[in-house]
């Protein structure tokens, strides 16, 4: 379990080509097959049938990799001429050498997102006021302008994982201490 983990950590840092990439981990616990919450079956994806497929003694681990919108601290961005520059500020120098060049589109989302609770919402309606578009372009930019910050690790990453078991035949199924946690909306909040 741990090694898968690990290894999953490892495919991300290679997917983006990054040393430094930090992913926040949030696990939901551990739990009887039958005991699994809706909200988290729902979350996961966890379907009757899957849950049925895991043998008498073992467990199976449910996770994804979500981007949280805002960008990380450590980064500033500076108009130089007529482009906009990303660059790095004190220990994030150290983990990213080079500057992110952004167009005005780019610019404008950049510091939508550095203000606080910044959500994939909040950055489609300042895109649609203030270039006058619809919503679906402004939704089209606003998921290329986060992916692409994904890739280069300006956003944060959270893995979120929820582990289910079907005990040994006799054993009394106990879900473990977790706890107790809303889980977060589509956006990451809560």
């Amino acid at each position: 379990m741990a090694e898968e983990k690990k290894q999953l950590q490892q495919d991300q840092q290679q997917q983006t080509g990054r040393l430094g990439e930090e992913i926040t981990e949030h696990d939901f616990g551990t739990f009887p097959v039958d005991a699994v919450p809706e909200q988290l079956k729902q979350m996961f994806g966890i379907t009757q049938e899957a849950l049925d497929a895991v043998p008498a003694g073992m467990q199976q681990t449910y996770s994804h990799l979500e981007v949280r919108v805002g960008v990380k601290d450590g980064y500033i961005l500076r108009k130089v001429g007529e482009a906009y520059m990303v660059m790095p500020t004190g220990a994030r120098m150290k983990e990213y050498r080079g500057m992110i060049t952004l167009n005005e589109t780019g610019a404008f989302l950049f510091q939508e997102a550095q203000k606080p609770e910044p959500t994939r919402e909040k950055l489609i309606a300042a895109a649609m006021k203030e270039y006058n578009v619809e919503e679906i372009e402004a939704a089209e930019n606003v998921d290329s302008f986060v992916q692409q910050c994904a890739e280069c690790n300006l956003f944060q990453h959270v893995e979120f994982s929820v582990t289910v078991y079907r005990p040994e035949e006799g054993d009394a199924p106990q879900a473990e201490d977790a706890p107790a946690q809303e889980a977060p909306n589509a956006d990451g909040t809560k």
